[in-house]
């Protein structure tokens, strides 16, 4: 019973902290939803208010009816809730498309942009998607 409230205890404590940070104004996401130690626990218990699903979901969302099924699955529990949602890893117009079906509120991933360093982001921007009327945006229009 000992590591049981060890756990308990660690969660409070880290909620505790997150809730003081969210009142500065800064918002809280749990990254790669689904893999490693994230949990359907921390969802229920940590103050978030944003949900990242990892790439290894968005690579089978348009190849099978099961991969579909798992976003599907993850978007509405988000959305329930009344989490924000972010797809990583997006490579295919396909995905992007299935997303935004699903009502992703945002989609990042090499169908946009590599990863860029912060001090390039305004000239990519100005480059990239200012200046173009087919570019496609990172942020579904939920």
């Amino acid at each position: 019973m000992g590591a049981i409230h060890e756990i308990g205890s660690t969660v409070a404590i880290v909620g505790s902290t997150m809730v003081k940070v969210r009142a500065t104004g800064i918002r809280v996401a749990i990254d790669d939803f689904g893999t490693g130690y994230s949990s359907f626990a921390a969802l229920a218990e940590l103050p978030i208010d944003i949900l990242k699903i990892d790439k290894r979901f968005i690579d089978n969302i348009v190849r099978t009816d099961e991969g579909h099924g798992f976003v599907k699955a993850i978007m509405q529990l988000a959305q329930t809730l009344g989490l924000e949602t972010i797809a990583e890893g997006v490579e295919q117009p396909e995905q992007a498309d299935a997303l935004t079906a699903l009502g992703c509120t945002q989609i990042q991933g090499y169908l946009y942009s590599p990863a860029i360093p912060a001090d390039q982001t305004a000239r990519y921007l100005q480059d990239n998607i200012a200046t173009s009327s087919t570019a496609r945006v990172g942020v579904a229009n939920t």
